[in-house]
């Protein structure tokens, strides 16, 4: 229920074409802007947000389909502000592996992709598990991902992604739970062999 779904499809000489539903509820970035304010909990709603997200991932993981390109303009409403009508689109990047295998294709939107994408390495289902803890992180935080640049210099982004740890500034974590921060190390773990794995997210 929280996947795009495809209506029809069509080609003629020149294109194929995709008939999918039309949401009009904006991405996860406009709901972010519509409910900021003080008296708003963002890690409760955080929490809601990114266990259907991580339920469809899981949807499309068992089906050997890894996405690729989680960020918040993918993760759309079809009803506006209502947490339940999330749906996760465009899966024109998406790629499916046969269990046990891995691409080395560099895919996604930078300030999402795992460190492996950024270097090119082989990887496979562990890369949305990334992409989940940048969007909860993101979430938390009111619209911050934890790897930037100031200049928006690309190579900076990557190093950042590859060699350093995520911070947690008390301007955004100082009234956040541990389990979050823990959840967040987790799912930001260099190494994807000793990441978290979908189900137990």
């Amino acid at each position: 229920p929280n996947i795009v779904s495809l209506i029809k499809d069509f080609e003629d000489e020149t294109y194929l074409y995709f008939v999918i539903e039309y949401f009009k509820g904006g991405d996860l970035s406009n709901y972010l802007s519509n409910i900021k304010g003080d008296e708003i909990n963002l890690e409760k709603i955080a929490a809601k947000i990114i266990k259907i997200i991580a339920q469809g991932v899981q949807y499309l993981n068992n089906f050997g389909i890894v996405h690729r390109d989680l960020k918040p303009e993918n993760i759309i409403f079809e009803k506006e502000n209502d947490i339940k009508s999330i749906k996760i689109i465009d899966l024109g990047v998406a790629v499916t592996l046969p269990y046990g295998e891995q691409t080395s294709d560099p895919i996604g939107t930078l300030a999402f992709v795992a460190p492996e994408m950024f270097l090119h390495n082989p990887y496979s289902y562990k890369v949305d598990v990334w992409s989940i803890g940048i969007l909860l992180y993101f979430l938390v935080t009111g619209g911050v991902v934890p790897f930037d640049d100031e200049n928006g210099d690309e190579t900076t982004v990557g190093k950042k992604i590859v060699f350093t740890h995520q911070e947690y500034p008390d301007t955004y974590f100082g009234d956040k739970s541990k389990a979050l921060i823990c959840l967040i190390d987790k799912t930001l773990e260099k190494a994807p062999d000793k990441r978290i794995t979908i189900k137990d997210f």
